[in-house]
């Protein structure tokens, strides 16, 4: 017998791949992507492919707007790393407006399916919900690149001494990762769908910047600064190293949650239980709410979060630039350097689209 039943998410997730080390033997790439940050582990993963023999038919790095002198010290052993594996390479605009169509024309810049491989290391959650919006949209091959920092900052000395003030507003000193607001708003790529006469959704993956979150909800709605309400869920970062486990509590004493407030815990990890979580919420309030995405969460939730937007196109995603980072005080080292490859996008594409639709399945009897 045959019975009519629903895709559900579980079932796709299933068929994503895992986050993996990258391999000791790296193949050839027609597209190389790179950022150019102020982070230690800015070249790490691209030097990682050029050790294990990869190659690329053409590369490009992204340079940002902020912190234009610190990136600038890393350019040199980016850029060598970037002429040792191709010929050709080109610069972008990581906040311009164009970048998707600029990313895109690279993507498809000859003929056939293009193997693409970018580098997530030091992109911002902004720039990689970008880039993975274009990059999902087009027919190509596609892996990702992550190096994993040595030390993540702030340490748990400093959030300590931060949390026994009692004062959780940004300041000036040393455990400080980013300080003033630059700009706060909808990314072009994701406006959403939203329906003036329906209550705020806020799904937020906090940071450690008070400031940049309470800007990020006073832009949707400054009765969102009040307190806790079933409006806004918090979305808590989970370390995947136990000797990171105390970051989940302090941010959650960072940002002052109560018992009342909302939370789940989701690995900072697997980008997988981010786009789990995030849509099991969704359908708990789907329809009856309009919804916005806050992440300022760790890369790689910022991945499942770009799934997510995909699945839900009516979902808004919301950034809180910072004015500058603290780059002598965000990151230390590269500990590993990991890859997810998600293969071909047309049947990522598939594969995510096949949720909520009916299929047929065979019974027994």
């Amino acid at each position: 017998m045959r019975a009519l039943r629903k895709v559900g998410l579980p079932e796709v997730i299933a068929q994503l791949p895992e986050v993996s080390q990258a391999p000791a033997r790296a193949q050839h790439v027609d597209l190389l992507i790179a950022v150019l940050g102020f982070e230690e582990r800015a070249a790490s993963a691209i030097e990682h492919f050029r050790a294990a023999g990869g190659t690329a038919t053409r590369t490009a790095y992204l340079r940002y707007s902020t912190n234009v002198t610190d990136n600038q010290a890393n350019e040199p052993r980016l850029l060598e790393v970037l002429e040792a594996v191709s010929s050709e390479v080109r610069v972008l605009d990581a906040d311009a407006p164009e970048l998707a169509s600029e990313l895109d024309a690279l993507a498809s810049d000859a003929a056939g399916v293009q193997k693409v491989a970018v580098d997530v290391s030091v992109a911002s959650n902004q720039l990689i919900l970008r880039m993975l919006k274009t990059l999902i949209d087009s027919d190509v091959e596609l892996s990702l690149l992550y190096a994993e920092a040595a030390e993540y900052f702030p340490t748990q000395a400093e959030m300590s001494r931060t949390l026994a003030t009692g004062d959780t507003t940004p300041g000036d000193d040393a455990a400080t990762l980013s300080a003033g607001i630059g700009q706060v708003d909808v990314a072009v790529e994701y406006p959403g769908q939203h329906l003036d006469a329906l209550p705020h959704l806020v799904l937020v993956f906090p940071g450690f910047s008070t400031e940049r979150v309470r800007a990020a909800l006073s832009a949707i709605d400054p009765a969102l600064l009040a307190g806790p309400s079933d409006t806004t869920i918090w979305l808590i970062g989970r370390p995947h190293l136990a000797g990171d486990a105390w970051r989940q509590q302090a941010l959650e004493a960072l940002h002052q949650l109560t018992p009342e407030s909302r939370r789940i815990a989701v690995s900072t990890f697997d980008y997988r239980q981010s786009l789990q979580e995030l849509d099991r919420v969704y359908l708990e309030y789907e329809g009856t709410r309009r919804v916005t995405l806050v992440p300022m969460g760790s890369k790689l939730q910022a991945i499942g979060a770009s799934l997510f937007c995909f699945l839900h196109p009516d979902v808004s995603a919301l950034f809180a630039t910072p004015a500058r980072y603290n780059a002598a005080h965000y990151s230390r080292g590269c500990k590993d350097v990991w890859r997810i490859d998600f293969g071909p996008t047309s049947q990522l594409r598939a594969a995510l689209d096949r949720v909520g639709q009916l299929e047929f399945e065979e019974t027994q009897d």
